[in-house]
């Protein structure tokens, strides 16, 4: 009898620590996708205060706003995630000048220059550091 009180104690335990083991496991990759998630977010935000500061005439943006929600997100995120992303779409955008090629008259690589910035590692490890602790 002695042995077999062991044995239901010894596999008892192994349950409940497989158990808990699951839990945790369940747990960090929940926190992964959280975190994840932001930093997707965050890089959107980033692509769409690109394209909101890059464009001079405003106009474009509200027609655009007419059919597309273009970071319709933005009230989720704090006040200072936001200074971040409309300070990083600014700067994008500052650099983005127009083409010196006669066939194009001035006109600018908007979208693609904020869609280069939004894929950019630089971007990327800068989201990474904002939400490492997520």
């Amino acid at each position: 009898m002695g042995t077999k009180l062991k044995l239901l104690f010894i596999a008892s335990f192994l349950l409940l620590i497989s158990c808990k083991a699951n839990n945790y496991n369940s747990e960090r990759a929940f926190n992964k996708r959280v975190k994840e998630g932001n930093i997707k977010y965050f890089k959107m935000q980033v692509y769409c205060s690109c394209l909101n500061n890059a464009y001079e005439n405003k106009d474009i943006i509200k027609s655009i706003r007419t059919e597309d929600l273009l970071a319709v997100f933005d009230d989720l995120s704090s006040p200072d995630i936001q200074k971040t992303v409309d300070s990083l779409g600014k700067i994008v955008a500052q650099t983005i000048k127009p083409e010196e090629y006669p066939d194009f008259e001035g006109k600018k690589r908007i979208t693609v220059k904020c869609l280069e910035y939004y894929t950019s590692k630089e971007l990327d490890n800068i989201a990474r550091k904002r939400f490492r602790n997520y």
